[in-house]
């Protein structure tokens, strides 16, 4: 028996199962808005079927080649992708906990598992798709949420916060903002959109803009997805003079998030489109298109507390 087996295999199907999560969890968050979960229930029964696929045909899966392992049958061969299913639950033709428990400590005598490194390149490589699978999920995702609080607290000296108690969120402004409201007709409907908007401008070319609206709750049926780009659309629509330079969606804490940029004239804009139930939020800073202030921009968005 290989020395450390059990740690090595429990260690390679966290991995393995963690990459096959990231995957489902990146195709579900197309749809659904917090997919973690469902992405992990998921994942599950596919785990031991992707895993059986490639022990047919690799011997090993991305986990267990990290660890130089290889699954074979007694004399070396690779197994055929029934055999590698049955190396996780059957013994024989019947389901067996014990046989599944023989093969992960290498005590099966049907199955062999054998120490063979492989090709640096081929291990690196599986180092670093493994690595970006877990640093895609949202656990990880915190830690980088907890650093950027640590910088924010450092960078923020001289801003002010602003609460919201009936918009629901908490941000920093470089000054105290100013209030306004705006009624928007909905279209072929006696209703409208009450937008509350808070502006703080620091110098006659930069402002830091946080407004917010309440959607009609049957709205939400479509999807943060559709919405938010209807929302940059009917912008862009609005407003001939912006003219978009690139979109893309994020995930901001753990609500889906539409980034923008464009150009109004001389004025660069970014932007911010979040969706939380059925309230939207906006968040801009413009600023001349040749200026620099990444920082502030970044301080500002991150600032966000809903």
């Amino acid at each position: 028996m290989l020395k450390n087996l059990f740690w090595k295999r429990l260690l390679a199907g966290l991995f393995d199962y963690t990459a096959l999560c990231a995957l489902f969890q990146g195709v579900l968050s197309y749809f659904l808005d917090d997919s973690i979960a469902l992405a992990a229930l998921c994942a599950l029964p596919f785990f031991f079927l992707v895993n059986a696929l490639l022990l047919s045909v690799w011997k090993t899966t991305l986990g267990h080649a990290l660890f130089g392992l290889q699954l074979t049958d007694p004399k070396g061969e690779k197994l055929s992708f029934l055999a590698a299913c049955k190396s996780y639950f059957v013994k024989g033709s019947k389901p067996s906990l014990s046989s599944a428990w023989k093969t992960f400590f290498g005590k099966d005598q049907n199955f062999l598992w054998r120490n063979k490194p492989l090709k640096w390149p081929i291990r690196a490589i599986a180092a670093i798709l493994i690595f970006f699978s877990i640093s895609s999920l949202p656990v990880t995702g915190g830690m980088m949420e907890i650093r950027t609080a640590l910088m924010q607290h450092v960078l923020m000296t001289g801003w002010v916060q602003y609460n919201s108690s009936e918009g629901r969120f908490s941000i920093h402004f470089p000054s105290k903002p100013k209030l306004s409201a705006t009624e928007v007709p909905i279209e072929d409907t006696n209703q409208s959109l009450r937008i509350n908007e808070f502006v703080s401008s620091p110098s006659k070319e930069l402002s830091y803009t946080i407004s917010y609206t309440d959607l009609p709750s049957k709205w939400t049926a479509y999807g943060s997805r559709l919405l938010l780009k209807e929302t940059l659309k009917i912008m862009l629509e609005n407003h001939p003079g912006l003219h978009l330079l690139n979109q893309e969606f994020n995930v901001y804490s753990g609500y889906r998030v539409l980034d923008y940029k464009a150009l109004n004239g001389k004025e660069q804009i970014e932007g911010r489109l979040i969706l939380v139930g059925n309230k939207l939020y906006r968040l801009t800073v413009a600023h001349p298109k040749d200026s620099s202030c990444e920082e502030q921009i970044q301080q500002f968005m991150s600032s966000l507390k809903i």
